[in-house]
């Protein structure tokens, strides 16, 4: 969404460039980098080609306005203008992922050594000052 990232979870606002779709409108969002939770990670490269995220659009609307002066010095001249971007409210319905067959098959750790083996981070701390 206007080449931006988002992080994201159920029931969350985004705020973001305008689209020209209707207010109460659906939107799938497909192109998802991770998805996560507290069970497991799925970090696709690039995309995750079974992750989509539903969302409604709440509003649109027109952010503050933002001045912007210019002036040249011991000219005399100055320009003043105002500008209001104009965003679109998204609420997320909800995140949709399926994991296939093979990704699982070809799940590995985030972080592992040299031969694959997860590490250990409990060991690589040293005896404990108990």
């Amino acid at each position: 969404l206007g080449n931006q990232q988002y992080k994201v979870t159920q029931d969350d606002v985004i705020q973001t460039e305008k689209i020209e779709e209707d207010v109460g409108s659906q939107l799938c969002l497909d192109h998802v980098y991770l998805v996560g939770s507290a069970e497991f990670s799925a970090l696709g490269r690039p995309l995750i080609s079974n992750a989509r995220v539903y969302a409604t659009i709440e509003q649109h609307e027109k952010t503050e306005k933002v001045i912007v002066f210019k002036k040249r010095r011991r000219t005399g001249y100055q320009k003043n203008q105002g500008h209001r971007q104009r965003i679109t409210l998204l609420r997320v319905d909800h995140i949709e992922y399926n994991p296939s067959e093979e990704a699982l098959a070809n799940a590995q750790p985030l972080l592992s050594d040299a031969e694959g083996n997860p590490i250990d981070f409990d060991s690589l701390a040293g005896p404990s000052k108990e």
